[in-house]
């Protein structure tokens, strides 16, 4: 769905859905922060087993311990922010008149089909 925004040139509309986004984004709940703290823990347990495999000792083990714990904090929020993404885009273009699925401007449109993308919308989504 994300590229298919790629077409949208209204820095407007761009700003709003990042706006709309970064704002979904910061409501962090403490599940959130569990999950990431949870996959730190489990990859900590995972990076020692290999420092215990390869026999890593003094600053090396540390490395690694630390870059598996980066690494999976880093993929998880990753995974967060674009869920947040996903699911909040819909209804932030359909706030600002255009089409949830390939952000086409329906402003004045009498069909209740995007002549974009065939989508159906429904009546009060057009504007």
């Amino acid at each position: 769905m994300i590229r298919q925004l790629r077409s949208i040139k209204d820095p407007e509309v761009i700003r709003a859905i990042k706006r709309a986004c970064a704002a979904r984004c910061k409501n962090v709940t403490l599940w959130h922060l569990g999950m990431i703290a949870l996959s730190a823990v489990s990859t900590g347990a995972l990076a020692g087993a290999i420092v215990l495999l390869f026999g890593l000792r003094g600053a090396a083990a540390w490395v690694v311990t630390f870059f598996c714990v980066a690494l999976s904090v880093t993929v998880f929020v990753n995974a967060m922010i674009r869920r947040s993404y996903r699911v909040a885009l819909p209804e932030i273009l359909r706030s600002l008149g255009r089409c949830a699925e390939c952000g086409y401007d329906l402003t004045g449109l009498q069909s209740d089909t995007c002549p974009e993308c065939g989508t159906h919308i429904g009546p009060n989504a057009v504007g």
